[in-house]
Parts: C-alpha cells; sequence; structure tokens
C-alpha cells in the first residue's frame, strides 16, 4: 500500500554537507533535486501525531507561512519535517545583518501569516520571532505552527508567554499575545523583560498581571501601534483576533499591505497534492516552562528547531481537547443542563435569538474623542437620546457593546460610564426589554459589567430593579437569559440587607426551581449565587427553612455523576455547599444529604485547581470547635488523604488553595482536641503535605496563604503533641517560618504569624500554649469562606458572535 502523499522517506533526502539528521536540529538537505531544510524532532516527538497533523501542514498554502513539504513516516527514527530552505535565516538574524530593513513590514507579515493559521483552525502554540523566517523576498514567513501539539521542548519561549500559557493553555488569544511579544521585540531589537529571570516573568505576567513598558526610544512604535500591542496583551477575552490587528495595521500604514501569493518559495518547489482532512487545533495543558527539561542546537543559516515547555498532558481529563466551531443555534433550554435520571436530556423550543446587526461589539457606533479614547459621557448621553426617541434596536445594541467593551477595560472606566448616568437609561431598557421578551442579552451584559462596587450594586437595587432581574429569571427560556440574570443578582447581592430584600421576592426557590434545575450555565450561576447571599447566619438558617440544603446535595449528585459536568459546575455548588456551612445543625444536614462522600470524591480526584480550592475550603466549614463528631465523619470518608494529595497536584502558580488547605488542618485541629486527629492526620501525610505547602508557598507573595499556613501549623503542633513537633523541626517548617519572619518585605502580619507558630513549635509548655490559643481566637469562626464573585457566564468569543 503505497504512503500519502506527503510523506518523505529518508532515502529520499540527501545531506551533501555531511549534516547529520540529529535530534532538534535543522540540517540542510537535497529533496528532488532542490535545496531544503529538515527539521529533526526530538525523541519525545509522537509518530502518529505528526502524521496527523502533517497531513494538514502541507495543504496549507500562504505566502506569509512557512511551506510544509512533508514529514517523515510515523515510524522512522529519527522522525523529521521537510520544509523549504531560506538562507536569510530568523527576523533577528535578518536584523542584525540588515538593521536598516523595514520592521513594520515583518510585523505585519507575520500578522497575515497568523491570520491565516487561524483561519484554517491552526492555533501556533509557540510563537516567537525565532519561528518567523525571512524569505529571499525579504517578506517574512512563520515556521513550525502547531509543532507543540507533535513535540515537547524547552528555549526563551517563556517571554513571550501569556499568563495563560503559563498555566498551560494554548489558544488563539495566546497566539495573538505571543505575536505582540514578538512585534516588540522586531521593532526595538530588544528582547521582552531583559535579564529578567524565567521564574522573574512568571511572577510578573502571572501573578501581577504586568506588561512590558514603552521603549523611551522612538524607532518605529507610534501610538497606535504601541496601542496595537497593549491591546494585544490584555485579559484573554479582550485581545482582538489577528483579523482585527491586520485591518488597524492596514489603517495605521501609510504603504498599502499587500498579500503574498499564496506559496512562493526560494527553490520553486511545490508540495505533494492530494485530498487530505482539515484537523482542528488543539489545546494543549501542561505543566511551568521551568518544570520542563531544555535542550537545543541551532543550526546556522535557518530557523532554530521549535521549542516549548508544554509537556504532553499524562492523564485522562488533559488530554487535548478539539476546538469545534460555535453554533449559537443550538443553544438547548433551561431543563437540559445535566443527564436525567433516565439517561437522556430533556427538549424545549425556544424562541429565537434577536439578530445582531454588523454593528456588534467591535464596531459599534463611533463615539470617540480626539484622541481616539470613547468617551463616556457621550456614549451615555448617546444611548440615552436613543433609547428615549425609540431609535432601532441594531443602533441601541451597538452603544450598549461600546459600554461593555469599555468598562471592560477596567473598573475606573465601569465608574465613568455610572457617573455619566447611564445606570437609569439601562434600568428603562431591561424592563422595557424584559416585557417584549426579545434582546435581552446585551442589556444583561452592559448591567452586570457596570455594577463593580457595592455602591453601585445598592443604587441598582434601590430602584427595584432586582425585581426584574427574578421575573427575567423565572420567565426565561434560554439558558444565557438565565445565566445573566443570576449574574447581575450576584453583583447586586452584596449586603445581608439587600440579600434579605432578595429573599423576600422569593429569590431562594427561583435560584432551585429555575437555576439548579435548568441549563448548565443557568445552574452553575445558580451555585455561586446561593453561596454569594448566605451573607450572615440567619440568613443561612432561613435558606436551609426553605430546603435549599436538601436541593445543594441534590444537585451536588447530579453533578457529581453527569458527564456533561466540568470543572466549572462543581466549584459552583462546592462553594455553595462552604458558604452554607455556618452552623453544626447545617453541616449535619449537608452530611446527611451526601456532601461528605462528594468532598472525599473530589479530593481524591479532581485536579483543577479551583474544585481542589473550594473542596477543602469546604471540608474546613463543615467543623465547628469541638465538633467531634463530624471531624470523625469526615477522617472516616478518606478526607485526611486526600488532604495530604492537595498540595503535590496543584500547579506551582497555584498558592490560593493552599490556603484553603490550611484553613482546613486548623479546623480539624480545633475540632477534636484529642489523639483521633492527630494520628488520621499524620497517616494520612497530611503534616508532610502542611511542610511542602509552606516550602512552596514560602517564595511567592502571598501573605494571607502565609498566615493561613503558619495559624496551622500553631494550631497542629499543639494538638498533635511533640512527635509532631519534632517532625516539623526535622523537616525544616521552624527555619522556614523564621525566613519568613526576618525577610524585609514580608508584611508586620505575616511575620507575626510566623513567629508565632515558631513559638508552638519550639518554645516551653507556657509559651506553646499560649501560642496556641492565640491562633485559635484569630481564627475565623463565623463563615470561613470568602466572598467569590464569578466571572460573566458568556464567553467573549461568544459576546463578540452577538
Amino acid at each position: 500500500m503505497s504512503s500519502a502523499p506527503w510523506i518523505i522517506e529518508s532515502d529520499d533526502l540527501e545531506f551533501p554537507d555531511g549534516d547529520a539528521c540529529k535530534a532538534g536540529r535543522i540540517a540542510r538537505g537535497l529533496w528532488r533535486g532542490n535545496v531544503v531544510a529538515v527539521k529533526v524532532l526530538t525523541k519525545q516527538a509522537e509518530g502518529s501525531a505528526l502524521t496527523e497533523r502533517g497531513s494538514l501542514w502541507s495543504s496549507l498554502q500562504h505566502g506569509n507561512i512557512l511551506q510544509t513539504l512533508g514529514v517523515s513516516p510515523a515510524d522512522a527514527d529519527p522522525l523529521f519535517v521537510v520544509t523549504p530552505y531560506h538562507s536569510f535565516g530568523n527576523v533577528m538574524q535578518h536584523l542584525e545583518r540588515n538593521p536598516g530593513a523595514d520592521r513594520m513590514q515583518l510585523v505585519l507579515d507575520a500578522a497575515l501569516g497568523m491570520q491565516y493559521l487561524h483561519t484554517c483552525g491552526v492555533v501556533h502554540g509557540s510563537l516567537k520571532p525565532s519561528n518567523i523566517l525571512v524569505k529571499q523576498s525579504g517578506r517574512a514567513c512563520i515556521a513550525d505552527y502547531g509543532m507543540v501539539e507533535v513535540q515537547s521542548s524547552a528555549s526563551h519561549g517563556h517571554r513571550y508567554f501569556s499568563p495563560e500559557a503559563w498555566k498551560g493553555t494554548l489558544s488563539r488569544p495566546s497566539d495573538v499575545y505571543a505575536w505582540a511579544m514578538s512585534a516588540s521585540e522586531i521593532l526595538t531589537s530588544k528582547a521582552p523583560w531583559g535579564i529578567l529571570t524565567e521564574k522573574q516573568i512568571f511572577r510578573l505576567v502571572v501573578q501581577q498581571n504586568m506588561t512590558p513598558d514603552r521603549p523611551d526610544e522612538d524607532l518605529d512604535l507610534t501610538d497606535n501601534v504601541w496601542e496595537l500591542l497593549e491591546d494585544c496583551w490584555r485579559a484573554s477575552r479582550l485581545r482582538p483576533t489577528f483579523d482585527a490587528l491586520v485591518q488597524r495595521l492596514h489603517a495605521g500604514s501609510e504603504q498599502e499591505i499587500t498579500i503574498p501569493p499564496s506559496f512562493d518559495n526560494a527553490n520553486g518547489l511545490a508540495p505533494p497534492k492530494a485530498n487530505r482532512t482539515r484537523y482542528t487545533v488543539s489545546m494543549m495543558s501542561g505543566p511551568p516552562a521551568y518544570d520542563a527539561p531544555s535542550s537545543t542546537a541551532v543550526h546556522p543559516g535557518s530557523a532554530p528547531p521549535t521549542v516549548t515547555h508544554f509537556q504532553p498532558p499524562p492523564k485522562k481529563n488533559l488530554v487535548p481537547q478539539r476546538l469545534t466551531p460555535m453554533n449559537r443555534g443550538s443553544t438547548s433550554d433551561l431543563n437540559s443542563s445535566f443527564d436525567s435520571e433516565e439517561g437522556g436530556t430533556s427538549a424545549g423550543t425556544s424562541p429565537p435569538r434577536t439578530p445582531r446587526s454588523e454593528l456588534g461589539l467591535m464596531s459599534s457606533p463611533s463615539v470617540r474623542t480626539s484622541s481616539s479614547a470613547p468617551n463616556a459621557n457621550l456614549i451615555a448621553g448617546a444611548l440615552s437620546t436613543e433609547v428615549k426617541e425609540g431609535r432601532k434596536r441594531d443602533v441601541v445594541d451597538g452603544y450598549l457593546g461600546k459600554m461593555i467593551a469599555l468598562s471592560l477595560g477596567s473598573s475606573k472606566d465601569a465608574h465613568k460610564l455610572v457617573t455619566a448616568g447611564v445606570i437609569p437609561t439601562l434600568i428603562v431598557l431591561l424592563k422595557t426589554r424584559a416585557a417584549d421578551g426579545i434582546g435581552l442579552e446585551l442589556v444583561l451584559l452592559a448591567l452586570g459589567f457596570l455594577i463593580h462596587d457595592p455602591i453601585t450594586a445598592n443604587a441598582v437595587h434601590r430602584t427595584d430593579t432586582s425585581k426584574t432581574l427574578i421575573d427575567i429569571l423565572n420567565a426565561a427560556q434560554l439558558d444565557d437569559i438565565g445565566a445573566l440574570a443570576i449574574w447581575c443578582l450576584i453583583r447586586v447581592a452584596r449586603t445581608p440587607e439587600v440579600v434579605a430584600s432578595l429573599l423576600k421576592h422569593n429569590l431562594g426557590s427561583s435560584l432551585v426551581r429555575k437555576g439548579l434545575r435548568g441549563g448548565q450555565r443557568t445552574s452553575r450561576m445558580a451555585g455561586w449565587c446561593l453561596g454569594a447571599i448566605v451573607r450572615s447566619d440567619a440568613i443561612a438558617d432561613a435558606l436551609c427553612e426553605m430546603g435549599i440544603v436538601s436541593a445543594v446535595c441534590e444537585h451536588m449528585r447530579r453533578c457529581r455523576s453527569s458527564v456533561n459536568a466540568d470543572a466549572a459546575d462543581h466549584s459552583a455548588i462546592l462553594y455553595a455547599v462552604a458558604r452554607l456551612s455556618r452552623s453544626i445543625k447545617i453541616a449535619k444536614q449537608l452530611s446527611k444529604g451526601g456532601c461528605v462522600d462528594a468532598l472525599a470524591y473530589f479530593l481524591e480526584t479532581a485536579e483543577d485547581p479551583q474544585v481542589l480550592q473550594w473542596s477543602v475550603r469546604a471540608v474546613g466549614c463543615l467543623m465547628r470547635p469541638n465538633s467531634g463528631d463530624m471531624a470523625k465523619t469526615l477522617l472516616d470518608a478518606g478526607i485526611a488523604s486526600g488532604l495530604a494529595r492537595l498540595p503535590s497536584i496543584l500547579p506551582a502558580d497555584q498558592i490560593e488553595p493552599l490556603g484553603a488547605f490550611a484553613f482546613a488542618v486548623q479546623r480539624f485541629s480545633c475540632a477534636e482536641w484529642g489523639g483521633g486527629t492527630r494520628k488520621a492526620l499524620v497517616e494520612a501525610g497530611a503534616v508532610d503535605a502542611l511542610l511542602a505547602a509552606l516550602r512552596t508557598a514560602a517564595e511567592e507573595p502571598f501573605p494571607q496563604v502565609h498566615i493561613e499556613l503558619a495559624h496551622a501549623i500553631a494550631l497542629l503542633a499543639d494538638v498533635g503533641g511533640s512527635a509532631i513537633r519534632k517532625e516539623i523541626v526535622s523537616a525544616g517548617g521552624v527555619d522556614i517560618l523564621k525566613q519568613i519572619a526576618s525577610d524585609t518585605t514580608t508584611r508586620a502580619d505575616v511575620a507575626k504569624a510566623c513567629n508565632l507558630a515558631a513559638t508552638s513549635v519550639m518554645g516551653n509548655l507556657w509559651s506553646r500554649n499560649a501560642a496556641s490559643a492565640k491562633a485559635a481566637l484569630v481564627h475565623e469562626w463565623s463563615g470561613g469562606c470568602p466572598d467569590h464573585i464569578p466571572e460573566c457566564p458568556i464567553p467573549m468569543n461568544e459576546i463578540e458572535a452577538w
């Protein structure tokens, strides 16, 4: 049986320069009498993946991407990819030899190449200047696209990583971020983040959300270009697409952007032709860059080999997820979020969506000042005029889209819109469209984004808008409408007084009847909302009397057993459990309803940081002072081994779940002042896990986590006795505590907590007792689960599609 036409046998290649096919390098060779580049893959490359992706790669033809002529057979050793040979090398090598080259054109070429790849459903995954080659024509082309799905390696690609790429997620927005970083280096000849180390860059990008500063030199960085780069470094859902990038670059360029022919290379080679199946791009997950091996060799005269920091996912639930085109027409009704008990889903009819005009979110009517920035006062005035005069819905939607885009920029921009008086107009529009039943989505989105602080929330509530939102929820037939209405209610319900008013309008029963039993997005928001409205013991008791506890337990069981439920669904209902458990009475009802078994299951099997965080937080909230029975119930269910597992399974950048872990250890320590708890925690390895968590968090800027871990050690050292204190000392726990406390950058409250913990371990009998007593006194017994306001239930790509 003949091989596929894009398969090139090693015997068909010649290497006149004597270049050996060594893994991780590029060799110059001959194929069919023409000079080609042979990229030799590493030993970790997967032959089946290369064959599958090679089919797609060899079918791609565009002047701004490096053509793939073919790939090796899946069983070749080593595996390789054959492309045209470009002697000018990568873009930075070219600029070093030709500093006067048209840098802006090279940036535009890279954007055009990426635009084509995204149109074909290909995510690059490791874009950087070394993967942008320059052809003999002087035009740039993108190389190594999608190679991250075939092999994993490492180099300086971390300088171009977006926050989500650091966490292992590759997507179109992460490509946009990497393009902007690459463009900055092309225009300035300076690598992003200068001399900073990999870990320092990780902290700046992921933990502090920092972006590069604009260089002092003028160079080719005009105000428009720099503004475009900054837009590409925003949150992933706010970044422009490459379609929008090319349009903006074209609009800001004095020269006409020309798109090169679909295929032009130095040798005039054409790839083998065949009918091929197109494959959608996958989203890869893996560890941070500094956990991956690094080895690469660069051959002069061509591009260096593809490098990436992502390892192939080892777990079943980390397999690549295929991106499929969004189908807005398939939105289900509010009764089909999870599999029914009969094993199917219920179906229903839904009214058609409001058609959107061409004036979408990013192309709404222009309201700009001379500085080209959207003006909140003008937008508010224009919207008010259009609503009062009853203009076309498309025009009003255009202004709503502009408001949403502006409010997404920052809370300061949202505040400007509120100050400009847009809230009353939105409320009128909300009530009008609620009566019509059409066009609610954008109004709910705009209102939700503008309720950004308690003052605005109270102002909205005083207009009786909350009752309107509850009515919209009760009448909703579309999942998105129900989810957005609940999301707005979450943002309104920020005080016990507001919540008490909402409960008078039967919010509790609506959240169960139309929320938890609704569509997937609606039920997810209902879980978050049930947790958010628990702002006092009295409210928790009132919800308990309404039967909310049993409804939450039922929904948790449904989520756990459903194949459609994901980490976001689990996190939402776990948050509700943690917030509801404010008394021994409610904790016992939750346990009776099956929550303890579910918590043990999630702690033993889950890998998502948010699921782990809310699971362990719920475990802690179930226990009160001297609640030995509940502690025994949790330990009998195997919770201790789940706790011990948590620090080892968390990614390096996920520190907040360690605070919840420490909180649970504190509650266990206070629930039973005897040997039973100590023995169970020690045997399960929870003490070792606590020390591991302390070492992990020691170098990270999370002061509240440091305090929680220190208090956990103080309490456990007291209840655990001399055996645990010796273990803490021998494992270096006291040294870490003293190191954190003595650091000049450490906050005073953190240093105090660390010194308290060190005393509880090393002090005499009286000082140890005093230290543990102080730790117990500062523990938060009222509730124990922090407030959390979830993100908008509608992804940004869907909002833009509206």
